[in-house]
């Protein structure tokens, strides 16, 4: 028989609402219990009321009602209570058939795939070496380290990934932390003494062919190549001419090196204008090889940043169908801060970077909040300064870039309206190679007058003196670069 569609609606701990809350005519209403949901209608024609005779709860169980019960056709409490107790016969029994999951995790079956897709990278697998510890290229290196591998996982800081991607302060595109099922498999793994079960199905992936965005291309920039090594001397800046015949819009940027992960990150700064390119072309010849070091910023005044990329993502690209404008006929510059881990003491890279390119995306623009005059006492644990912006326009925050040294510890930006505090990113976990523009999944709003909050905190236990603001690789910063789009 037919029955009339009806809506959903959730009833938590599998507990039916008392009868003066009866839900809609023609409203279905799914009980939750654990692992099976039970389904319970109510037809459009019943009263609000337990039928004479009938205990509330039973009214309340009552199962579909064919159409003729509609026309006036007599069903006794008792024929309800037997459909009902049928049907919930029938569920209990799909229920104690259903396959358990309750098999235990195994490294080849499940635990191998996970860290294919997304440990395989950094600590290596079949054919492909590791570029830091610990190695998990077999299962025998992965059950040495299981207890760390879980506990790193559980706590989000492996996969290594700048912002917070729980939910509590949004979430953010290409993001590489575990999923929580992908988190259990793990730790239940670990937990239960690391089986190694039936050999892989699948080899570690290999670098995928990155198409640019739509509607854009590709143009090189390079090669670069340097000999990186202590202290300042482990970042470079070059100048880079692209020959561009019109405007475009920056959509991504990669970057490789000649060793894997030998580049760590890598920034894109605009030369707009004629004094821009004498400033950097004499930071150029002042160095004596090509390029000159250049820790925090491009150390050219003039220079404005585009775009910042990271060895986190093989390809960091901008919100879609938005980038950031460079000039046509001028140079940029790129900085590449490299991993004398990676790439050895004494050891040349080469390395080049791909700049997708549009003249069509929209424009937006990185535009920076900064803490002014920031300076942090020695032998503090939670050293901190802050900086506030105030819009003016209806504004749309969809990434951002932050920037920190090595004494970060913490980057928080908010907004605030009234008694309520918007989380606009986290970084919980600092590490300097987090200097990449992240992109959020759904961009925050800003109304005029609305304030965007920047705080950072340090640990400056290592330091004698105290700390000023400045590029270089003493010195720190709190910033963090605004990807802006104008709202319509």
């Amino acid at each position: 028989m037919a029955h009339r569609p009806a809506a959903e609606v959730a009833i938590p701990n599998g507990k039916l609402p008392p009868v003066g809350n009866a839900p809609l005519p023609g409203t279905r209403m799914t009980v939750t219990e654990r692992a099976y949901t039970s389904p319970i209608w109510y037809t459009p024609n019943e009263p609000a009321a337990p039928v004479q005779g009938c205990a509330p709860e039973t009214f309340r169980a009552i199962v579909p009602v064919e159409d003729e019960r509609r026309a006036g056709s007599d069903l006794t409490c008792d024929r309800r209570r037997v459909r009902f107790l049928a049907v919930l016969g029938a569920l209990l029994l799909l229920a104690a058939c259903a396959p358990r999951n309750d098999a235990p995790r195994t490294y080849g079956e499940h635990v191998a795939p996970i860290l294919a897709r997304r440990c395989a990278r950094c600590h290596g697998g079949p054919g492909r070496a590791a570029v830091v510890p610990p190695r998990l290229a077999s299962y025998e290196d992965a059950k040495w380290s299981a207890s760390a591998i879980a506990l790193a996982v559980q706590r989000g800081r492996m996969p290594p990934w700048g912002p917070d991607n729980t939910g509590l302060c949004g979430t953010w595109s290409d993001a590489l932390w575990l999923s929580e099922g992908e988190i259990n498999t793990v730790s239940e793994w670990a937990e239960s003494g690391a089986p190694q079960g039936p050999a892989p199905r699948t080899s570690p992936p290999g670098d995928p062919v990155e198409l640019p965005p739509p509607g854009s291309r590709w143009i090189a920039a390079g090669p670069l190549q340097f000999e990186p090594g202590l202290g300042s001397a482990t970042a470079r800046c070059f100048v880079v001419p692209l020959d561009l015949a019109e405007d475009v819009r920056v959509t991504a940027l990669r970057v490789a090196g000649s060793g894997a992960v030998s580049v760590q990150r890598a920034a894109l700064y605009a030369l707009d204008g004629e004094e821009a390119e004498r400033a950097a072309a004499r930071r150029d010849a002042e160095a004596p090889s090509p390029g000159w070091p250049c820790y925090g910023g491009s150390g050219v005044a003039e220079a404005r940043l585009v775009a910042g990329w990271s060895w986190l993502s093989p390809v960091v690209r901008m919100p879609e169908g938005t980038g950031i404008r460079l000039a046509a006929g001028r140079p940029v510059v790129i900085q590449l801060h490299y991993s004398l881990v990676a790439a050895g003491l004494g050891a040349s890279v080469r390395a080049s970077a791909e700049i997708a390119v549009s003249t069509s995306a929209r424009e937006a623009e990185l535009v920076p909040l900064r803490a002014e005059r920031l300076r942090l006492p020695p032998g503090q644990r939670q050293a901190e300064a802050s900086a506030e912006l105030v819009v003016s326009q209806r504004l749309a925050v969809a990434g951002v870039l932050p920037r920190m040294h090595t004494l970060g510890r913490v980057l928080d930006l908010v907004r605030p309206r009234g008694e309520e505090r918007t989380c606009v990113a986290h970084f919980g976990h600092w590490d300097p190679q987090y200097q990449q523009l992240f992109v959020r999944e759904r961009a925050v709003e800003l109304e005029p007058g609305d304030r965007l909050q920047l705080s950072c905190t340090y640990d400056s236990t290592s330091r004698t003196m105290w700390v000023e603001e400045g590029e270089e690789i003493e010195r720190e910063e709190c910033a963090a670069f605004l990807y802006l789009l104008p709202r319509r």
